[in-house]
């Protein structure tokens, strides 16, 4: 049976303001009415097990509304478990984000927890959102195209999954413009097109099931693209 959050956790939580930095949390002042307080920005707590907590931590988190950096990799949050009452949590990711409205948020970082599911249609809120790392999950089916207003979204990595469709939809390339660094290797995509010009710089698309000729869709990529296309049956080299 797992334990309630730990007293660390919750007290970082509990309140958008904080004192002082501590481990794994950064604070920085923020003036709101003439008054200069502190508030959360950064929660970087990787590995610590916080998924044998519950429930899971994540309501708590959705009412940090200056947070900016959010990693809980490798926390096992995926694994459902039985709470106190007999009841058991959801380990559906599109779940935990129900209610996460964080208009501030720029890095969501939730690789290696072992989430189910598909894809989450939630995550579409974070308009904000730079840099967004889902990989080692076991989620599934294509990518919802309401990403497409993640418009600022830079770096997107879901490798190791069981992603599923085209490898580069193009709503994907249409809508978000600024990406730069997209990883999808270790997946089930068995298509790749790119129906326009493509700003990305990096392109990993290792153990897929992609076929046919590269030469098609090469030239839509504006400048060199370190492109990662192992175990994939390709015709021709980049």
């Amino acid at each position: 049976t797992p334990t309630t959050q730990p007293p660390m956790l919750r007290s970082l939580v509990g309140s958008e303001m904080c004192i002082r930095d501590s481990r794994g949390v950064t604070c920085a002042p923020l003036r709101i009415a003439d008054k200069l307080f502190r508030v959360i920005r950064e929660l970087y707590l990787p590995g610590l097990e916080l998924g044998d907590a519950a429930p899971p931590p994540f309501v708590q988190i959705s009412q940090l509304r200056h947070l900016e950096t959010l990693v809980l990799a490798d926390n096992g949050f995926g694994a459902g478990k039985e709470l106190a009452n007999g009841d058991t949590y959801h380990s559906v990711l599109d779940d935990h984000l129900a209610d996460f409205d964080l208009p501030s948020l720029k890095v969501l970082d939730l690789t290696g927890n072992g989430f189910t599911g598909a894809f989450p249609q939630n995550v579409k809120a974070l308009t904000g959102l730079r840099t967004l790392r889902l990989g080692r999950n076991k989620l599934t089916g294509p990518l919802p195209e309401a990403w497409r207003s993640l418009r600022r979204l830079d770096t997107l990595d879901v490798h190791s999954n069981k992603l599923t469709g085209e490898a580069l939809p193009p709503w994907l390339v249409d809508g978000c413009t600024l990406l730069r660094d997209y990883r999808a290797g270790d997946n089930h995509l068995t298509s790749l097109t790119v129906p326009g010009p493509c700003g990305l710089r990096r392109l990993e698309l290792f153990g897929n099931d992609l076929e046919g000729p590269l030469s098609v869709w090469k030239s839509n990529f504006g400048r060199p693209t370190r492109c990662c296309l192992r175990s994939c049956v390709c015709s021709m080299a980049l």
